[in-house]
């Protein structure tokens, strides 16, 4: 009964840490960071239009978002 619990434990903690592991942070990086860099490249591509106002305001504001996740994943 003992070795039961000590393994629903440490398989619970497991579970928990598991989106803190490495692989994780990584790929969660670079995902954020590709997002980032599509998000730039694409106000690049629409700054000659003038309609566009709200898209790049969308735009800014969700490549922040990426870069401050990132900046917040390597942080924790």
């Amino acid at each position: 009964m003992v070795v039961r619990q000590n393994v629903a434990r440490q398989l619970e903690d497991w579970r928990e840490d598991w989106g803190y592991s490495l692989p994780v942070v990584v790929i969660e990086t670079l995902w954020n960071i590709a997002f980032a860099v599509v998000s730039f490249v694409t106000l690049f591509w629409i700054a000659r239009e003038e309609r566009n106002v709200r898209l790049r305001v969308w735009i800014c504001g969700y490549s922040v978002q990426c870069v401050v996740h990132v900046v917040l994943l390597l942080l924790e």
